[in-house]
């Protein structure tokens, strides 16, 4: 489940022109999606699972060559599921290496993301970091970024933007569980 009902004071961008005195001016939407629905992501996904079925469409192209122009079935076969597996890995490791550059944007130096964005990745049942989409199950299922978060801080001394939300910082250390992390952030209005 995504952060709702917690106001992030995103700048919106209005073509409109300006209210009259009848007129209420808008107000910013007490729900906003932290999905990955702000413009830039959407690009950068897009460009990210573009390039993975270029990667798979090589791959099965690579398949029916394998197939067709090996002299037994056998042999075409083995050099199919090789290819297959090449292919499957590399679209996993292009999703990893995303995920680890999305991580890094959203979270260290100065280019990092604003702390409302971030707090959207504090959902360690769906961080969604990973642009190709293929890993991102997987890496939440064994708390990936928590450990990894938490390994950069032992190593480097560096905190990411996400630990200024300090339920996550703490579940992040082991200072509390999963089930307590859930239950603080609901308190903050942001249910998991």
């Amino acid at each position: 489940m995504k952060i709702q009902n917690f106001n992030a004071n995103l700048p919106v961008a209005s073509r409109k022109p300006a209210a009259t005195s009848q007129q209420q001016p808008k107000q910013q939407s007490d729900s906003i999606d932290f999905s990955g629905n702000r413009p830039a992501h959407r690009v950068v996904k897009k460009i990210a699972r573009g390039a993975a079925g270029v990667v798979g469409v090589a791959g099965l192209a690579k398949i029916g060559y394998d197939l067709a122009t090996s002299g037994s079935l056998e042999v075409g076969l083995a050099k199919a599921a090789l290819t297959a597996l090449g292919t499957g890995a590399a679209i996993v490791g292009m999703d990893l290496a995303s995920g680890m550059w999305h991580h890094k944007g959203d979270n260290y130096g100065s280019h990092a993301q604003t702390l409302k964005h971030t707090q959207w990745h504090t959902n360690t049942h769906d961080s969604d970091y990973c642009l190709i989409g293929v890993s991102n199950q997987a890496l939440d299922k064994i708390g990936f970024w928590p450990k990894y978060e938490k390994a950069v801080y032992n190593t480097l001394g560096a905190e990411p933007v996400a630990w200024k939300v300090e339920p996550y910082k703490n579940f992040a250390l082991g200072k509390i569980s999963q089930d307590q992390l859930t239950a603080e952030l609901a308190k903050m209005g942001m249910p998991q």
